[in-house]
């Protein structure tokens, strides 16, 4: 989001300018945009929009297809199967979940990963996951992302508050006597988080009076208000 110009490559060598629309710090995620007018006619014709798929039934040995530049090298498509979808990266103020593959890429790389019928599934995002895993390419879940890409596409502020946390599960809530919700892991410096004394280890179980057990409600709550809006968190502090 720092670029002071975008240009914009398509697949038969036209180039043109693109504006920014959006961008999130939190995941690096920006949604540019290209006029229209700007376009040739025959490359126009030659645009497909991709589909946005659902990356909810996403299950291991399922067939998947990474296209951009996962290797490292532009234009590569790359061909492989999910290995996991149970793993789960923290961001500020979200949790996703994160699609790890057997494809071989690069710590450089980027692009999108599909499923067979060409749907988006993922964006790839290999900064993420353990460090044994840096070199295979793995994918923030899509279905989870859509909010955010709506938002963006729309220039709608992304509200922040700062922490970073994960949810609190029936069986965890049971042996430690905890309530279900948000265990803070950590809070960031300066943050409307750190400055209303949020604190890490605190559990937020509710956000403007709605429950909150998971941080997709937490970010959806969240996203609901309004820049400078003040709002009132329910929380369990130790002692």
């Amino acid at each position: 989001t720092d670029a002071e110009k975008i240009r914009v490559s398509f697949a038969d060598g036209s180039a043109a300018r693109a504006v920014l629309v959006k961008g999130d710090a939190a995941t690096g995620l920006a949604v540019i945009q290209v006029p229209v007018e700007s376009v040739k006619k025959t490359t126009l014709a030659n645009i497909t929009a991709a589909q946005l798929g659902n990356s909810y039934s996403l299950v291991q040995g399922k067939a998947v297809i990474a296209i951009g530049s996962p290797t490292g090298y532009a234009d590569s498509v790359v061909y492989g199967n999910i290995t996991s979808v149970s793993n789960k990266v923290s961001v500020t103020d979200m949790e996703y979940n994160l699609l790890t593959t057997d494809i071989l890429g690069s710590g450089e790389g980027s692009g999108v990963l599909l499923d067979t019928s060409g749907s988006i599934i993922g964006l790839i995002a290999m900064d993420y996951g353990p460090e044994d895993t840096q070199t295979m390419v793995k994918a923030l879940s899509v279905s989870q992302l859509k909010p955010l890409i709506e938002n963006l596409s729309n220039g709608k502020n992304i509200i922040y508050m700062g922490i970073r946390g994960q949810e609190v599960s029936q069986d965890t809530a049971e042996s430690t006597k905890i309530p279900r919700g948000i265990y803070v892991d950590q809070v960031e410096g300066d943050s409307p988080a750190m400055e209303a004394g949020i604190q890490t280890g605190d559990v937020i179980t509710a956000f403007n009076k709605e429950d909150v057990r998971t941080m997709q409600r937490f970010y959806t709550e969240l996203q609901k208000c309004h820049k400078e809006q003040k709002v009132k968190i329910t929380i369990m502090r130790r002692g």
